[in-house]
């Protein structure tokens, strides 16, 4: 997926002919537990979805060109268990999920971050709490507040950050003639508004 391999895959499919529905059970992965597990019914005629999907160590590579306005160079494993609903055009996830040794870059602030924490998926849109964060010196910011999207379009940030001494922007005249530089900040920061247009209200030194 995505050139992300998954190992051994199975996909089984009944047809029901009462209800007009696919009953779908499939999975992957490399050793004796699957990667992934994902059960439940397709609806032809309408394009319904009713899935459960279990998650156990999958690679977020395969999950990056869906954030590519955002972010870039994702790795890491997910863990959890989340439902499909909706229909094939308006899918609707949600759910729990572990994110574990994650690492990405922040394309706009031209800066790396590690985590492992715990996210709500709830209707497409991702909601954090108590989200620490480290830069690549060690030192952490907590975060709250979420990334919703239109159907994985239209993204939106709304992110409070609690800071200290944390790197905050690494990008050069290239990137931004305006502003740019290294900068570490104290403080607190809310960001708002969409990648291409973000608002920082920031109070920090």
């Amino acid at each position: 997926i995505n050139g992300e391999a998954l190992g051994k895959g199975e996909i089984l499919a009944l047809w029901n002919y009462d209800e007009k529905k696919i009953h779908i059970k499939t999975s992957a992965g490399m050793g004796i537990i699957p990667t992934f597990i994902i059960e439940g019914d397709y609806y032809p005629k309408t394009t319904k979805l009713d899935f459960k999907i279990g998650l156990d160590k999958l690679r977020l590579n395969m999950f990056e060109p869906f954030a590519d306005v955002l972010i870039s160079d994702l790795k890491g494993l997910a863990s959890g268990d989340l439902t499909l609903e909706g229909t094939t055009k308006m899918p609707d996830f949600n759910g729990e999920l572990k994110l574990m040794k994650t690492s990405l870059i922040v394309d706009y602030l031209k800066t790396r971050y590690n985590f492992t924490n715990d996210v709500t998926v709830a209707h497409n849109n991702i909601m954090v709490k108590n989200f620490e964060i480290f830069d690549e010196k060690g030192y952490v910011a907590i975060g709250e507040g979420s990334i919703t999207n239109r159907y994985f379009k239209d993204f939106n940030l709304d992110l409070k950050i609690k800071s200290k001494n944390f790197e905050f922007l690494n990008t050069t005249e290239k990137d931004n003639q305006m502003f740019y530089g290294l900068v570490f900040a104290s403080g607190d920061i809310h960001v708002t508004g969409p990648p291409t247009n973000l608002f920082m209200d920031i109070t920090a030194r």
